[in-house]
């Protein structure tokens, strides 16, 4: 690294706003989540069923929920969502693996999207006497594994947390999406 291109390291204000959007935006792809969840579980408007289900799915971490997601979509078959004998059942057949399978994307994006915003959560970040390139704070974190240690540092420019924003909202679209049509699948079980 060059001389000159080396300063004490600061938090900026550009850091901190990125970092409440991508709070702000995790907590947004959490309720879609749950809110997938709920519906899925109760596609009937029951209301003290749904609060009583919603209320459960709040007390459960992000990574159990998004896990269950993802099991429940998994785990179910066809005839769950789209029941032999009901209207549209052979074009709404031929959609359902497409939708499943950009649900299992965006349930993947997630997923990651989930990893990296442990690692700027749960780390230390390191700023003056430290030094580094311009514009960056250095993220520290280092963690237990079986056997070894794990962790790393790296140097943290606004940029690399809203391109994590970005991934986010990406995930949360994309669930909320597809979710949305397999409620509207499950809706429209009229017989044939």
């Amino acid at each position: 690294m060059n001389t000159t291109q080396v300063e004490p390291l600061r938090f900026t204000d550009e850091h901190y706003i990125a970092l409440g959007r991508m709070v702000v935006e995790f907590q947004f792809l959490e309720q879609v989540i749950t809110q997938s969840l709920v519906q899925l579980m109760h596609p009937s408007d029951l209301q003290m069923a749904l609060g009583f289900t919603h209320t459960v799915v709040n007390e459960l971490s992000f990574s159990a929920r998004r896990k269950l997601l993802s099991n429940f979509v998994e785990s179910k078959p066809v005839t769950h969502f789209i029941p032999t004998g009901t209207k549209y059942e052979k074009i709404k057949s031929e959609e359902m693996p497409e939708l499943l399978k950009r649900l299992r994307l965006g349930l993947k994006l997630a997923s990651e999207a989930e990893e990296e915003r442990n690692a700027f959560t749960h780390s230390q970040w390191l700023t003056d006497p430290i030094c580094g390139p311009p514009g960056t704070v250095l993220r520290m974190k280092f963690r237990a594994g079986p056997k070894r240690i794990c962790g790393g540092i790296k140097y943290v420019k606004p940029a690399d947390i809203l391109a994590l924003v970005l991934k986010v909202d990406e995930a949360a679209r994309s669930i909320s999406k597809e979710t949305q049509h397999l409620l509207a699948f499950m809706r429209s079980q009229e017989p044939a």
